[in-house]
């Protein structure tokens, strides 16, 4: 299953580093998309962003290799 972080690089209470290593825990379906300059909310510092990731994310994650266009 695809997963998506979203992790501000200025977060305090879980620094960028974390987002890494739940990166690896994860696996390799894992999309990390880092904010600069974004804290612990990114979704509130910076929601057109936001919600831009995670359109494309959703939009992408349903596409999947046997749907055909029709």
């Amino acid at each position: 299953q695809d997963v998506l972080l979203i992790w501000g690089d200025h977060d305090q209470i879980f620094p960028l580093d974390k987002a890494f290593a739940v990166k690896r825990c994860l696996g390799e379906n894992v999309r990390l998309e880092i904010f600069k300059e974004t804290g612990h909310v990114p979704q509130m510092e910076d929601p057109d962003r936001f919600n831009e990731v995670v359109l494309d994310f959703l939009l992408a994650s349903q596409k999947s290799p046997n749907q055909h266009d029709q």
